[in-house]
């Protein structure tokens, strides 16, 4: 775990499983020893943090038949600030017009394609 000590947040957790996790004596389901996971956090503008980067690769059992395989690695960039005196109203359309311009751009991708 790293700690920002100035303004008292965790900015990254990592960890491994070095051996097997049984839940319920392993009838409720089990993770499987060599799974990890990775957090970061940042802080995006003065006081605020999210979490930019989650890594987590698990694999196990749960109720002895259903398979659990995660395997994600999501990272987030490209954060800017807004004006102060944006309306909400004003964000949510923004927010529609960057996902058609968006959708915009995949097809443009798959015609190139």
């Amino acid at each position: 775990m790293k700690m920002d000590d100035a303004q008292h947040r965790i900015v990254s957790l990592k960890g491994k499983l070095i051996h097997d996790v049984h839940f319920g004596g392993g009838i409720l389901g089990n993770l499987r020893a060599g799974g990890s996971f990775d957090v970061e956090r940042r802080e995006i503008g003065k006081g605020a943090w999210q979490i930019t980067e989650t890594h987590v690769h698990i694999e196990g059992r749960a109720l002895l038949f259903k398979s659990i395989s995660e395997q994600e690695d999501d990272v987030k960039s490209k954060f800017k600030p807004l004006p102060d005196d944006m309306t909400l109203q004003q964000a949510e359309a923004g927010l529609w017009k960057a996902e058609e311009v968006g959708d915009m751009a995949a097809r443009d991708i798959g015609r190139k394609q």
